[in-house]
């Protein structure tokens, strides 16, 4: 017995330390924990028969997602735990009753076997009561029938079903969902009997005006009572967001909605891999504009089977009142004060204690509701009998996301003993990635691109697509393996001074040598070509890298630098950076020049064009005709489409802003209006595609109404307090006597937002926005996406500029307030 209180007062301490360390000092926004959603289903499966059940589990996990985000966005103090779950040892900790005797209790014989969990376990330290929530997909119906063949193509259709059989088995998920519920409340009340304890669960994706087929079973015990059904939340409910920009403005610091975008257009890029996933995410993560065009619109008199099929099928019906001007509000937010503010408050102010499973309980006692909040962050925090409280940083969250994009863990492995088909569209990566890279796993597209033989490789495709990954996979196997004979490679880098490439850091890990220069052009090369050339030829290692810094640089400049690496296996990354300003000569010359040096040795390119974009119809003209004269000269085009480098809420992020920008290729002047011409926009303008489900912390934009130094430094040191020595802060040039001032007494990493080829775990980005400046969006495009976790962007109108002159901003923030928090300076 006295081991047991020591054990118990030690989880009260721990979980003491979390709350004040943690979760005490953030005012009216949410504590999440962890900081960013748990990492279960991660995998993007083909929409095949042979994977329907991940495909069912991931889809059930997202449903999860979507109710984390919805809960951070709600402006309540309180601490959303995620995944909450306890063994017996835990409970016999909470339940003072309960004696451990392995003779006469089964579960005392295996005490850290997990006793009970649910997805979402919230402490309202205002309103001193607990919520409890667990997550139900509507789709998991699908499981229950064998009507879906395996030779088929899964999908979500199951209006084939007799609707008894539907009814019950959605019942049944409430049913279930409601025992895991009892069993969170009974080891709340083990502690404190009179604790304030509401449950829900949540149904996604399931659409409240069919509430009432929870009560259509002709079997009466299947049938949910009103009480049942007013503890589920259905999918209009977690909707959050506002109806006019201009409200949100000014009267909403916080601008968000967990909704997936995706590009309108999915006709980019060539290949299987390509239209694998392009018809995989449209399917997943269609944007709202497409699913207001989709709504099934009936009117009052459909019939009730009408509608049952339709939400079996899983298509959203509107009633005929709906059309319009369809706008979302911030359900959630009111659902939670009807539900559970109100119903607190109002027992708070009356001076009673209420309870779910009691209508007269005594007074409530705030030091028992102190020890329960204690004690269940310290069963949260703590694995079999080992508290970490670092689980509950955001650093811890940052770190180990982190790890897994870093390595490309972007499959979940089949468990010794399980039968699980494996993701056939990714694949185990060669050794000399997984030992010299670092990379565990590459798609299928990455393989082949990696496999080619082509003498000279042209690799094109959106940032994190895996395009510097590949090359230095490349120039591995060359040097390696002795491919690479008399010849010297020659790696032409666009990067800052001092930056840690990729291609530095695999060099020194497989011990290969290598000299460095450092390159620049301003009214002339520094060092001459002919200095360069020596510089190469006279190097006593097989690897020289030329460290292309900022400059003036143009495509024909570079094009005379090659001259210094004649006769020598080349890399060049990130080339759309000497793209910008050029002619159609200068990009036909280049491409004769690689296509020349290809006859004696290998050529590796990396470029994304959409990097190298500019707003003028004439700069545009000339660069998508350039680009389409190399596709058209080089049969080894190669296109990359699907981003893994990012977690998934920055890719989304990405390739929204990729989108917009893409658009004006698009809409180019109507003398390349042509097939041959949107061919080239297709293929060298590919949009980018998330490549798995790897979930992070939410992004933040601050967009201050006007310039402003003193309120950008503050927040900037906000952010900088917030994330760890990891963080790196990218900002325009301009800015640059001023991010001296911030970094001053701080030893962080800082460099231009223009960086190529480098990335971070956190970014923060100082983002000048100049007066009908459209190079706006390539630039941060570019600069957003050196993070590969979590990003703060911090947008600064020029000091002639206000919120006003900015249109094509505030475009896009319309269309990423559905994705990011918002806040407004």
């Amino acid at each position: 017995m006295v081991y047991k209180d020591e054990q118990r007062i030690k989880y009260i301490r721990n979980g003491e330390e979390i709350y004040y360390k943690y979760c005490s000092a953030n005012g009216n926004t949410p504590t999440m924990l962890p900081r960013a959603p748990v990492q279960t289903y991660i995998d993007m499966y083909p929409n095949t028969a042979v994977f329907r059940d991940e495909i069912q589990r991931q889809s059930d996990y997202e449903a999860e997602v979507k109710v984390y985000r919805a809960l951070e966005e709600l402006p309540e103090n309180i601490v959303v735990l995620h995944n909450f779950e306890y063994n017996h040892h835990q409970y016999c900790l909470c339940d003072q009753l309960h004696k451990r005797d392995k003779k006469k209790c089964n579960k005392c014989k295996s005490k850290f076997n997990t006793e009970g969990e649910c997805d979402f376990l919230v402490i309202c330290p205002d309103l001193n009561c607990f919520i409890i929530i667990e997550v139900k997909n509507m789709t998991s119906i699908n499981n229950s029938s064998n009507t879906i063949q395996k030779d088929v193509a899964y999908t979500a259709d199951i209006s084939s079903l007799d609707q008894e059989t539907i009814v019950q088995a959605l019942v049944k998920t409430f049913q279930k969902s409601a025992e895991q519920r009892q069993k969170i409340s009974s080891l709340i009340k083990c502690i404190d009997n009179n604790a304030r304890v509401l449950h829900f669960t949540a149904y996604p994706n399931f659409s409240k005006q069919f509430k009432h087929q929870f009560q259509l079973s002709q079997n009466k015990e299947s049938r949910l009572c009103e009480d049942d059904v007013s503890t589920i939340i259905f999918k209009e409910d977690l909707w959050i967001g506002e109806s006019e920009c201009s409200e949100q403005i000014e009267s909403s610091n916080y601008i968000s909605q967990e909704s997936i975008t995706t590009p309108t257009s999915w006709k980019r890029g060539s290949g299987c891999c390509f239209r694998f996933f392009s018809g995989l995410f449209r399917c997943c993560c269609r944007n709202s504009d497409e699913d207001e065009d989709e709504e099934l619109l009936i009117d009052s008199n459909s019939s009730e089977d009408d509608s049952f099929a339709a939400i079996s099928a899983g298509v959203e019906v509107l009633p005929r009142s709906s059309q319009g001007n369809h706008t979302r509000t911030s359900n959630f937010r009111d659902w939670w004060t009807r539900n559970v503010t109100n119903m607190f408050e109002s027992v708070l102010e009356q001076g009673q204690g209420r309870s779910t499973t009691s209508s007269n309980n005594p007074a409530f006692n705030p030091e028992l509701f102190q020890t329960v909040k204690y004690m269940l962050l310290g069963i949260w925090a703590t694995e079999k009998n080992d508290c970490d409280q670092s689980k509950c940083s955001l650093r811890h969250s940052i770190l180990k996301i982190d790890k897994q994009l870093e390595r490309g863990q972007i499959t979940l492995e089949p468990k010794k003993g399980k039968h699980r088909e494996r993701n056939f569209m990714v694949t185990k990566a060669p050794d000399i990635f997984r030992e010299y890279v670092g990379i565990d796993n590459l798609t299928v597209e990455q393989l082949e691109v990696f496999n080619s033989k082509e003498k000279l490789s042209w690799i094109n495709g959106p940032a994190g697509a895996g395009k510097t990954v590949i090359l230095s996979g490349n120039l591995l196997q060359l040097v390696l393996s002795g491919q690479q004979g008399d010849r010297k490679v020659v790696i032409f880098q666009f990067a800052a001074i001092g930056g840690n490439s990729l291609f530095e850091r695999v060099l020194k890990k497989a011990e290969i040598q290598y000299d460095e220069i450092v390159s620049r052009y301003d009214l002339r090369q520094y060092p001459s070509i002919l200095e360069l050339r020596d510089f190469i030829s006279g190097s006593q290692h097989k690897v020289v890298i030329v460290k292309i810094t900022d400059g003036l640089l143009n495509i024909q400049n570079f094009t005379e630098i090659l001259e210094s690496a004649r006769d020598c296996h080349l890399f060049v990354d990130d080339l759309q950076r000497v793209l910008q300003f050029s002619t159609h000569e200068m990009f036909s010359s280049l491409v004769d020049k690689l296509v020349e040096f290809s006859s004696t040795g290998r050529i590796w390119i990396g470029c994304d064009f959409v990097q190298a974009y500019h707003m003028l119809d004439n700069q545009r003209r000339i660069n998508m005709e350039a680009a389409r004269l190399i596709s058209e000269k080089l049969d080894q085009w190669k296109t990359l489409s699907v981003n893994l480098r990012n977690t998934f809420e920055l890719s989304k992020i990405l390739s929204v802003i990729r989108a917009q920008f893409i658009k004006s290729f698009v809409k180019g002047p109507d003398i390349l209006n042509t097939d041959k011409y949107n061919r080239a926009v297709d293929t060298i303008v590919p949009e980018q595609i998330s490549g798995h489900f790897i979930h992070g912390p939410k992004i933040e934009i601050h967009f201050l109404s006007k310039y402003d130094a003193t309120l950008m430094c503050h927040v900037v040191k906000k952010e900088q307090e917030k994330l760890g020595p990891e963080m790196c802060l990218l900002y325009d040039p301009a800015l640059n006597e001023l991010v001296q001032e911030i970094n001053h007494d701080v030893n962080r990493k800082i460099m231009f937002e223009f960086s190529s080829s480098q990335e971070w775990p956190t970014v923060i980005v100082l983002h000048l926005v100049w007066k009908h400046d459209l190079w706006d969006l390539p630039r941060l495009y570019l600069a957003m996406s050196r993070a590969r976790v979590y990003c703060s962007v911090v947008m600064i109108p020029s000091e002639d500029t206000t919120v006003e002159d900015l249109k094509h901003i505030q475009d896009l923030m319309l269309k990423l307030k559905e994705s990011v928090h918002i806040i407004y300076h």
